[in-house]
């Protein structure tokens, strides 16, 4: 007989994962993570050929200018990116079809495949 299961816990069992955020001072090197859980992943498919390249590109992550670091109390330039900490069993991803543009202040759907 199966015995009484916590939904919640049953679905982060099978697709739940963590994923971290990453901050990078690139002049002191301090580093700030945030794990957060995850059910899927969205991935950005503008202008990109695969899906290994959209998870490339999380992972390379993206530079941030004028950023008040802990570390060095100074405006500085700062590398943030996503990482996967922990990979659930079975893995949900969501491509972002949709984005906003901000020329037109309208949201632009994707209509290409990767």
């Amino acid at each position: 007989a199966l015995k009484p299961t916590n939904r919640k816990y049953l679905l982060q069992g099978i697709f739940g994962g963590k994923q971290c955020s990453q901050m990078v001072c690139t002049e002191c090197g301090k580093v700030k993570n945030r794990h957060e859980d995850f059910l899927n992943l969205s991935l950005n498919i503008k202008d990109i050929k695969s899906v290994y390249e959209s998870l490339q590109k999380q992972v390379d992550g993206e530079t941030i200018s004028d950023y008040q670091c802990d570390g060095c109390n100074r405006k500085v330039d700062l590398s943030r990116r996503t990482l996967i900490a922990e990979t659930p069993n079975v893995l949900i991803v969501h491509l972002q079809r949709i984005g906003f543009n901000f020329e037109t202040f309208e949201t632009d759907k994707v209509n290409t495949l990767c």
